[in-house]
């Protein structure tokens, strides 16, 4: 039976994973490729840093150019993380006629369109099925079973941290700090959690998922982003008398010519499946013109969803190593003909309804101003209310409204407006509306 060397470039949780799935399911994965997958060795940083066991009878270095220029090796998969040097590392790898499992989703967010040109030219294969959603299938669907799809709208809870966060402080009552320090606790927040409560993490995974549905290349840095830090519980019991969930969104927009893409905090309506995404878990909704919506729902994270994406790359990529099918063209070498570069614009050009908290003082003719503001600036509201919002206490009075479709630009304006009033006594809260 021929064998398959692998090179791993990173021995901690995923590549431990990798290693402890592919053991589980050897005898099952030869049956279906007909070859043996074998994991030639493992690079890692320190070799003296106790290790998992699933790693105890791999040969491990500390000189990844030995996992890299070693012939019998032909899939090398990197798991070191961060952007430089394993950018770097890939590449070196791809130009030995290496072909590359990654689940790097900063480097693809960052340098993605770099790598696949290069890999392009040296007709090698380049796989992240574990970059966005963990074990979720997110990317084989949009790269093959949607390629036929006109795709037209993609949402996403792409971050488990801030995800559970919000289901937490949805659940139990408790405010955004006791509820982050309980994240951490149980190991699903960083010991700095900016990346992710700041909605960078999701902006790097909202862009490589844009990329492939709309045939475009998206850059992290063409995402407007908004993170989860000032939610607090007034939000959430609003939220949840009109019919609404706060969840953590990644939203891609195809409009036209154009597309729009953000990360930001929504009130989404009971009605929609998003709504009901609790805890660490992922979820994609993929809109596309002839099948209409689709969910793709599971683990975000972990050893062993990661490491199973990745063996399933590994495992494809070998299918097409024995069949003398490697090196298909990458799909960033594809474009929409209706996009053009740079039609990429931040996500406050797309329509929405709003929720909005005023905090005002408490006189005469202020829900008056507010409303002249509101039209002047071609707001249309849905509700306006004061006595609901009074049962969950806060600073000044509050009220509350639900606009009908706005754009981002116009709110702005009137937020600004009313902000400069005397009358009001903290900044407006502003999030938006998904479904209901």
């Amino acid at each position: 039976m021929n064998i398959i060397s692998i090179g791993i470039l990173g021995g901690g949780t995923v590549g431990s994973g990798v290693a402890r799935v592919l053991d589980s399911n050897i005898s099952t994965i030869q049956a279906q490729l007909g070859a043996r997958l074998e994991i030639r060795g493992v690079a890692v940083n320190d070799l003296s840093k106790e290790r998992d066991e699933s790693l105890s009878s791999i040969a491990l270095t500390d000189d990844p150019m030995t996992i890299i220029n070693d012939p019998e090796i032909s899939i090398i998969v990197e798991l070191i993380g961060g952007v430089e040097t394993a950018g770097e590392l890939i590449l070196q790898a791809i130009r030995k006629k290496k072909h590359i499992v990654t689940a790097n989703k900063a480097l693809l967010a960052s340098r993605g369109a770099e790598i696949f040109a290069v890999a392009s030219e040296y007709g090698v294969d380049v796989f992240y099925e574990g970059a966005v959603g963990g074990g979720i299938p997110i990317i084989r669907a949009l790269r093959e079973s949607l390629s036929s799809e006109r795709i037209v709208r993609i949402q996403g809870i792409v971050n488990g941290t801030t995800n559970f966060i919000l289901s937490a402080m949805t659940n139990s009552g408790a405010d955004y700090d006791a509820t982050l320090r309980k994240a951490m606790e149980l190991g699903y927040a960083e010991a700095d959690p900016t990346a992710d409560v700041g909605g960078h993490d999701a902006a790097q995974k909202l862009s490589i998922l844009s990329t492939l549905a709309f045939r475009c290349v998206v850059h992290e840095r063409d995402v407007s982003v908004e993170g989860i830090e000032q939610i607090d519980q007034v939000d959430i019991a609003l939220a949840s008398k009109y019919g609404y969930t706060i969840k953590p969104l990644a939203v891609g927009e195809r409009q036209h010519d154009n597309i729009s893409v953000g990360v930001f905090p929504a009130w989404v309506s009971n009605n929609s499946m998003l709504a009901h995404v609790n805890d660490v878990f992922n979820a994609v909704l993929v809109e596309s013109e002839a099948l209409g919506e689709s969910m793709f729902y599971g683990q975000g994270a972990g050893q062993l969803p990661t490491g199973s994406a990745v063996l399933a790359d590994i495992i494809d990529m070998a299918r097409n190593i024995r069949s003398q099918a490697a090196g298909r063209v990458p799909h960033l070498a594809i474009q929409d003909a209706q996009i053009k570069p740079g039609n990429i614009s931040a996500i406050e050009d797309v329509e929405s309804g709003y929720y909005l908290r005023f905090s005002v003082k408490d006189e005469p003719g202020v829900l008056g101003k507010i409303a002249t503001i509101l039209g002047e600036e071609g707001l249309s509201l849905r509700i306006v209310d004061q006595e609901i919002a009074q049962d969950v206490g806060t600073d000044g009075v509050p009220i509350v409204a639900l606009t009908h479709s706005v754009k981002a630009s116009a709110l702005s304006a009137a937020i600004e407006r009313i902000d400069q009033l005397v009358t009001t006594v903290k900044p407006t809260r502003a999030m938006r509306l998904v479904g209901g």
